[in-house]
């Protein structure tokens, strides 16, 4: 099947193929999810990060950057800063 044709097959709908998520920009999107179904693992509450949602934390905690030497890489668009 095409991905078209998949979202809309009956089948796969009902079994949970087909699954919404939430995105901040685009709102409540319909996109095909993994086939594969675990007895004990429900759904999961996806949410996409923003672009350089995490640039400070991971900066920060991980490589020891200052919170003005990430501020310089935002300035000079070497990374995205958060959206607010």
């Amino acid at each position: 099947l095409t991905v078209p044709q998949a979202m809309s097959h009956p089948h796969l709908r009902e079994r949970g193929t087909v699954i919404t998520v939430r995105d901040r920009v685009y709102g409540t999107l319909e996109v095909p999810a993994s086939p594969l179904r675990f007895s004990e693992f429900g759904q999961l509450d996806l949410v996409a990060a923003s672009l350089g949602e995490h640039n400070a934390e991971i900066l920060t905690n991980y490589i020891g950057y200052s919170g003005e030497q990430i501020r310089e890489l935002q300035s000079k668009g070497v990374i995205a800063a958060a959206a607010r």
